[in-house]
């Protein structure tokens, strides 16, 4: 992931930001945000499935509401991601909190 991204979630206030109030890139930001707190060591995803509507619809969906992404999601999980841990693998040890 682009780490150039970080610096839109530094915060003077907190440790960092969850969001940018200007909205660009928000869905990379969601996914470097998350990635703070997920163990290198553990396979992740992040979709965003913020389209669920759109004006108009989208492509061959003529409703506004299209669930963008579901399908997709639906897919991934019945195929086995995320891969389940090998038998015997060692468990990434839970992250302290401050």
């Amino acid at each position: 992931m682009d780490a150039d991204y970080d610096t839109d979630l530094e915060s003077s206030v907190a440790d960092v930001l969850q969001c940018a109030a200007e909205g660009k890139g928000d869905h990379i930001l969601a996914a470097r945000f998350l990635s703070r707190f997920v163990p290198k060591e553990i396979a992740w995803l992040h979709l965003d499935l913020a389209a669920g509507s759109r004006h108009g619809g989208l492509a061959h969906i003529a409703t506004e509401i299209t669930g963008f992404g579901v399908r997709y999601t639906l897919d991934l999980v019945r195929r086995g991601w995320p891969p389940a841990p090998s038998p015997g693998a060692a468990r990434p040890a839970a992250a302290s909190r401050k």
